[in-house]
């Protein structure tokens, strides 16, 4: 079609004996005929790598044009070991995320051969100036801590009250700082 710069292509696929539909929506990047012209990239955010990550933390990129957010060229990344989280690999591992599904923005340091590259400590973030792009934005998302290990033996199902003290022994094994409350119920008397 006569289109330029930054469109979105909807595919529609109707199963033909069903009432079924399947959706895939991408993001194009539409140049006129002609020779290629060089991207020219403009700073549109920040990227510092000082933080440590921790396995199940995630960090994505929030992409704003003029209109509002366009979460279609949003880019999440999951940590899934203590080296990917270190602050020299995971700003790294963003950023090839981001190269290998977008070609609007990019991470790093520009360099004098208009090439981006990941660099130690802060980093820029860069979209091509015909793509819309205003802003980007890191986010952080911690994971929810562990569960505790909690175990508890020696405890019987059933206990006989027959007037005498009740004497219960039990070990309780707890993977965390704890307070323990016991209680008794007396159903059936």
């Amino acid at each position: 079609p006569q289109r330029t710069g930054y469109q979105v292509i909807l595919a529609v696929w109707d199963v033909a004996d069903t009432p079924m539909s399947f959706y895939n929506v991408i993001d194009v990047q539409m140049q006129a005929a002609g020779p290629v012209q060089p991207v020219v990239w403009q700073d549109v955010g920040d990227l510092y790598t000082e933080r440590q990550l921790q396995v199940g933390d995630k960090v994505m990129t929030r992409v704003f044009s003029a209109q509002g957010e366009i979460s279609a060229l949003n880019q999440q990344l999951v940590i899934n070991s203590v080296e990917e989280g270190e602050p020299t690999r995971w700003p790294g591992l963003l950023a090839a995320a981001v190269k290998q599904a977008q070609s609007q923005y990019q991470i790093g340091v520009l360099q004098q051969d208009q090439q981006i590259k990941v660099q130690p400590g802060k980093n820029e973030i860069y979209a091509s100036s015909d793509s819309g792009i205003s802003r980007v934005e890191i986010q952080h998302e911690q994971s929810p801590p562990p569960l505790p290990h909690f175990a508890v033996q020696g405890v019987e199902r059933k206990y006989q009250l027959d007037g005498k003290p009740l004497e219960m022994k039990m070990m309780v094994d707890i993977g965390a700082a704890a307070r323990l409350n016991v209680s008794l119920n007396q159903g059936d008397q």
